[in-house]
């Protein structure tokens, strides 16, 4: 069995899900990254998700 690539490796599929699996009219991007994951807040609640990505567009900016 192929292993499975998630967004963390292939930061652009997020945007290719966007558009083809779910019709969302992505602008055309510049750059993706992963960013940190860590969503803590000064309040004592600590929230977490698996990947975080930050998209900047050409025209549209982050």
């Amino acid at each position: 069995m192929k292993p499975s690539i998630g967004f963390q490796e292939d930061t652009g599929a997020v945007v290719r899900a966007l558009r083809q699996l779910l019709g969302v009219p992505f602008p055309e991007t510049s750059s993706v990254f992963v960013v940190s994951p860590d969503l803590t807040e000064i309040a004592p609640i600590e929230r977490r998700v698996d990947t975080l990505l930050q998209v900047e567009t050409k025209g549209d900016g982050t």
